[in-house]
C-alpha cells in the first residue's frame, strides 16, 4: 500500500469517528445552599484543623450558605450543581473592611476526603483542602 493510500484510509477512519455524537454534559441544577457533603471544616494543611485560630490560617469552614476563612467570609449568591460533586457559584465576599464578588468552583474528591476550590479564569490556581476531623 502506498503512503498516500494509507493516509486516505486513515482520514476516512477519522472522519467516521467525527460522526459519533459527543457525550452529553451533566444537567445543571440551580441551588441556594451548598450540598451537605461539602459542608464542614477543611484545611490546606493538617495544622489548619487544630482548634487554635492563630494557627489555622488555611482553614475554610463551609456552611449551608457560605464559606468562612481566617479573615473573610463569602455568601453564596447564585449557585448551580454541574455534576454530582461540583458546585459552581457566584459568592459575595467580605473581609478586612472590603467587599467583592467572585465566582468559585467547589469539587468534592477522594470520596469526600478532599475539597478543591478554585476561581475560574486565566490565573486559576486550585487550592486543595483536606477534611478536618470533627471538633469535640
Amino acid at each position: 500500500m502506498t503512503r498516500s493510500a494509507a493516509f486516505a484510509l486513515l482520514a476516512l477512519g477519522l472522519a467516521g469517528c467525527a460522526a459519533e455524537p459527543a457525550p452529553e454534559a451533566p444537567p445543571t441544577v440551580a441551588v441556594v445552599e451548598i450540598p451537605p457533603a461539602m459542608q464542614g471544616r477543611w484545611g490546606l494543611d493538617p495544622a489548619d484543623c487544630t482548634a487554635d485560630p492563630a494557627v489555622a490560617k488555611g482553614l475554610m469552614e463551609v456552611g449551608p450558605t457560605g464559606l468562612r476563612f481566617y479573615e473573610s467570609r463569602a455568601v453564596l449568591r447564585d449557585g448551580r450543581l454541574t455534576g454530582p460533586v461540583r458546585l459552581e457559584g457566584l459568592f459575595d465576599f467580605e473581609g478586612e473592611g472590603q467587599e467583592w464578588t467572585l465566582p468559585q468552583v467547589l469539587d468534592l474528591r477522594l470520596d469526600g476526603a478532599m475539597l478543591v476550590r478554585r476561581e475560574p479564569g486565566p490565573a486559576e490556581r486550585p487550592l486543595f483542602y483536606h477534611a478536618c476531623p470533627p471538633v469535640c
